[in-house]
């Protein structure tokens, strides 16, 4: 993935961490254990975190740091808002399924998380939506995409879609894989949306 990279002992709590907030719900998680799979004292934590909380919102932050240049760097080149669309979807996909336990915190741990919305993540994740939004709003300028389509409604359905099909894919294994629902899920938000 394109993006900044962490090193050193950050990066070795953060991976250590991110395997832990992904097994266990957040209150199960204890510092002791992600230091212990970290390969450092308990300490060591508090030198890059203020507590676990600040340490499981600093995962999504690192992460979406990388993820919003993929999907930039995936976009370029392509010609059209709906061949646009159908790789924004892949990329998605992608995305999910390449980096499962980021995918189980950000879907399973921080979605009723109060205090997640606080936080620069957030802002992040508000970011990497918004890129569906300009997407749909360049389709109806180039003619591709009808005038009177909502785009905060196509972002919803594609993120809804994905999410839940996510959810059920971490918690069931199903779908086998992820990126099997792009052609159906980018088939039918391009004929809803399409100028005919």
């Amino acid at each position: 993935m394109v993006g900044k990279k962490i090193g050193g002992t950050k990066k070795k709590i953060m991976e250590a961490a991110m395997e832990v907030f992904a097994e266990k719900v957040f209150s199960e998680a204890t510092i002791s254990e992600i230091a212990k799979k970290a390969g450092i004292g308990d300490a060591t934590i508090y030198e890059y975190f203020k507590n676990k909380e600040d340490l499981l919102f600093n995962i999504p932050e690192e992460k979406m740091s990388e993820i919003i240049p993929t999907f930039q760097l995936h976009l370029q080149g392509i010609k059209g808002a709906l061949n646009e669309l159908r790789k924004f979807i892949w990329v998605y996909l992608w995305v999910f399924e390449s980096s499962q336990d980021w995918t189980a915190i950000m879907l399973l741990r921080l979605g009723s998380n109060r205090n997640f919305v606080q936080t620069n993540a957030y802002e992040l994740t508000r970011k990497w939506s918004r890129m569906i939004l300009q997407i749909v709003e360049d389709g109806k300028e180039e003619g591709s995409i009808r005038k009177e389509i909502n785009p905060y409604v196509v972002r919803d359905l594609i993120i809804g879609y994905i999410d839940l099909n996510a959810r059920r894919w971490l918690l069931t294994g199903k779908p086998e894989s992820l990126m099997n629902l792009t052609d159906e899920l980018a088939d039918t938000i391009i004929a809803a949306v399409r100028e005919t």
